[in-house]
């Protein structure tokens, strides 16, 4: 996904030009979000078994606020070309 948004993986960039388009990317980054909030608030046994990895959790946590803040900013960009 990083390749496609135009973003490398160590990228040290404060801004990026987006080279897919954007409502596109907010639809992936919608599903995304909705997917690592399912696995950060599942319960019974799943719960347990996934608190016991408490390394996925935390990046299923950095997922879930990227997606949080990179939809923001480009529902905010939308909202500006409107």
């Amino acid at each position: 996904m990083l390749r496609d948004i135009g973003w490398g993986e160590h990228d040290v960039r404060e801004s990026w030009v987006l080279t897919m388009p954007s409502h596109a990317l907010r639809e992936l980054l919608r599903r995304l979000h909705d997917e690592a909030a399912h696995i950060l608030i599942e319960s019974g046994i799943e719960a347990q078994s996934s608190r016991d990895d408490a390394a996925t959790n935390g990046r299923f946590q950095i997922g879930y606020e990227t997606c949080e803040k990179v939809l923001a900013s480009l529902n905010l960009e939308r909202r500006r070309s409107q």
